[in-house]
């Protein structure tokens, strides 16, 4: 056996003897049995070596005409370099376990291996001690990742190196960025990030749990350390969380569970509410939604068309006073979330109000047996009832089946004065209309009839008249000018006494009164009236003595009446000052004086007369006769003449309103002047 590289130079030599001598034929046997190899009849074979003859027997066939000899048979094998049939596979391991690198060469001689490694980041290759078996098998470093290893095989032929394989020593996933939620509304976009390293770079699966993270089960599809979706309702409460795996292992990044908002949902609406007036009325309302949504209260004045936000009406319960003008108003609760706003249902205020009278019962009268009513009425809401009551002088008491607003009663004798109300109630309260009385009618009765008059014309006549009655009747004066045979009313005169001043045409007219009431009517007796015409009392004054008197001398004045009555009354007067005491018919002046006025106030006491106080036409005046002196000594009246002087001058007081007369006496005198002096011849 010989060994051959390919297209070496190969040659079998071979001899055989014999007689005739032999003829050599070189058979070949690759496996298939003998066979003549071409023109291979020398004893030497030559051929260049090829790699597919490795392992063909050859032989040379000696024939001659005797028998066919065979030489022994020959291996070829034809030796070949390393050809690397299995290159080491990059590997992974976790640091400190096992890893292989694996390598297969063929050649011929079996070509022997040694393995070698270069440091991540380097082009050096370094043998590794003891390291020449087709496995190299080694703990992986914690630092080795990134180094190369490959094997280098060599035989005779020469040396073949392998590619290099990598060694990645894993790292388990260490999550980077953990996945974080924030509510979301039904619809919303969800988007859960995560991240995390390691080596391999780990792959991510995203996972849900329905169960407060007790299972876990993959999101299909999604292996991306993005997952977004949009929620739905459903999807509250559950949890998320990115699973990185690698050939390290595999590692969970913190769950994260979903919020998902809801829109408010409302749970319980406000109530009509009825309240009175000034009391507090609340509305409450409620309801659902995530987060919990806030609350608006709006009111409404027109029925619904328009709302209007109540300022800081922001709680579930809204509270306010009764006030009449927001009877009618609608009320609401807005409650609103980030995923929306619901208005619960509107509630309607009434504000009810207490009775208030509107109309008061009145007074009435009825004659016995008649129908009498009362009507009252009073408003409020709601709309109150009614109870009439009666009272008799023995307090109030409900008149049963007396409910309406209007009551009606037969009457008897006992209602007289009977006294009724209304009483009206609600829920605010109650409130009385009246009282109102009763009074049963009776026919007007006279008790006092006029009288018949005896005045003077010009004066005021007075008739009286009275009846009793109920109601108190009403009176008309009634005249008769004829005797009583027709009568006409007296214009306004309606009062029980009924006056006038008379006339001359009054005489002989007859009056009477009229009553007249409810229950009828009634005329008093009648009063005639005499009218008596009026004269003029007059009173003259005369003096005894009369005519002029001496000074000093008391004179006797008497008053003469004419129609002064049978007891006229006297005041005398001198000098415009009344005389104290002197109210007799005659007045003495006790010492007269010249010039003194003297007159007398009569009051005649007889019927019809006028003026009632008179006076004389005019004052008595007192004339006195001065005293005429000698000449130059004295001065004597104007009465007086002086005898005895043959011619003598006198001069006496001049007074005025004196007319003086000289006289004288005997024959042989001359008087001579007038007046206050004179000369007297003899």
């Amino acid at each position: 056996m010989r060994w051959f590289g390919p297209n070496d130079p190969v040659s079998f030599i071979a001899a055989a003897t014999g007689t005739p001598a032999p003829t050599v034929k070189w058979q070949l046997n690759s496996g298939t049995g003998w066979s003549d190899i071409s023109g291979a009849t020398n004893n030497t074979y030559s051929f260049n070596a090829a790699t597919a003859q490795n392992g063909n027997i050859y032989r040379a066939k000696y024939s001659n005409v005797c028998n066919d000899a065979f030489s022994n048979e020959a291996s070829l094998t034809i030796n070949a370099g390393p050809v690397i049939t299995t290159h080491p596979s990059s590997n992974s391991a976790t640091a400190g376990a096992n890893v292989s690198f694996t390598a297969v060469a063929t050649g011929t001689p079996t070509p022997s291996v040694q393995w070698e490694m270069s440091p991540n980041g380097s082009s050096a290759w370094n043998p590794i001690a003891g390291a020449t078996n087709n496995t190299y098998s080694f703990l992986a470093p914690a630092g080795g990742s990134g180094d190369s290893y490959r094997a280098v095989f060599t035989n005779s032929c020469g040396n073949v190196v392998t590619n290099a394989g990598t060694l990645q020593v894993n790292n388990a996933p260490s999550i980077t960025t953990q996945p974080t939620l924030s509510p979301v509304c039904p619809g919303g976009a969800v988007v859960l990030s995560a991240a995390a390293t390691g080596t391999p770079t780990p792959a991510v699966q995203w996972q849900v749990s329905t169960n407060s993270g007790l299972s876990w089960t993959p999101v299909a599809g999604e292996t991306n350390n993005t997952y977004s979706f949009n929620a739905a309702s459903a999807d509250n409460g559950k949890q998320y969380r990115a699973l990185y795996s690698n050939a390290g292992g595999s590692t969970a990044s913190s769950a994260v569970e979903l919020q998902v908002n809801a829109s408010p949902v409302i749970t319980a609406s406000p109530v009509n509410a009825s309240d009175c007036e000034g009391e507090l009325v609340s509305f409450s309302a409620s309801a659902g939604g995530t987060p919990t949504p806030s609350v608006q209260w709006q009111v409404s004045t027109n029925n619904g068309t328009l709302w209007t936000s109540v300022s800081g009406a922001t709680s579930t319960s809204y509270s306010l006073s009764a006030a009449s003008g927001l009877s009618g108003n609608q009320y609401k609760a807005v409650f609103t979330n980030a995923c929306g706003t619901s208005a619960s249902a509107a509630a309607s205020l009434t504000v009810q109000t207490p009775p208030v009278v509107t109309a008061m019962p009145s007074g009435t009268s009825a004659t016995v047996g008649s129908v009498a009513s009362f009507t009252a009425g009073a408003s409020g809401l709601p709309v109150p009832t009614v109870q009439w009551q009666v009272n008799n002088g023995t307090g109030w008491s409900d008149i049963n089946g007396a409910t309406n607003t209007s009551y009606s009663v037969t009457t008897t004798s006992g209602d007289d004065g009977n006294t009724y109300q209304a009483v009206f109630t609600n829920t605010c309260g109650t409130v009385t209309a009246g009282p109102a009385s009763l009074t049963l009618n009776t026919m007007p009765a006279i008790i006092a009839d006029p009288v018949d008059q005896n005045v003077c014309v010009g004066t005021i006549a007075y008739f009286n008249a009275e009846a009793s009655g109920s109601p108190v009747p009403s009176l008309q004066w009634q005249v008769s000018t004829n005797n009583g045979a027709s009568w006409s009313i007296v214009p306004g005169a309606t009062d029980a006494t009924y006056s006038f001043t008379t006339a001359n045409a009054n005489n002989g007219n007859k009056y009477r009164a009229a009553f007249t009431n409810a229950a009828g009517s009634i005329t008093s007796a009648t009063a005639t009236l005499t009218v008596n015409p009026l004269t003029m009392p007059t009173v003259s004054v005369a003096a005894i003595p009369a005519g002029s008197v001496c000074s000093g001398t008391p004179v006797n004045f008497t008053a003469s009446p004419v129609n002064g009555g049978l007891l006229p009354s006297y005041q005398w007067v001198l000098n415009s000052n009344p005389v104290a005491g002197e109210t007799n018919a005659s007045y003495t002046l006790g010492a007269a004086t010249d010039g003194d006025e003297v007159y007398v106030e009569m009051v005649s006491n007889a019927s019809c007369v006028t003026p009632g106080i008179v006076t004389p036409a005019a004052p008595a005046v007192v004339t006195t006769t001065p005293t005429v002196s000698q000449p130059g000594a004295f001065t004597v009246s104007s009465s007086d003449v002086y005898m005895g002087q043959p011619s003598i001058s006198y001069t006496v007081p001049s007074v005025s309103g004196v007319v003086y007369n000289w006289s004288y006496s005997g024959t042989g005198v001359t008087l001579i002047g007038s007046g206050n002096s004179i000369t007297i011849d003899v």
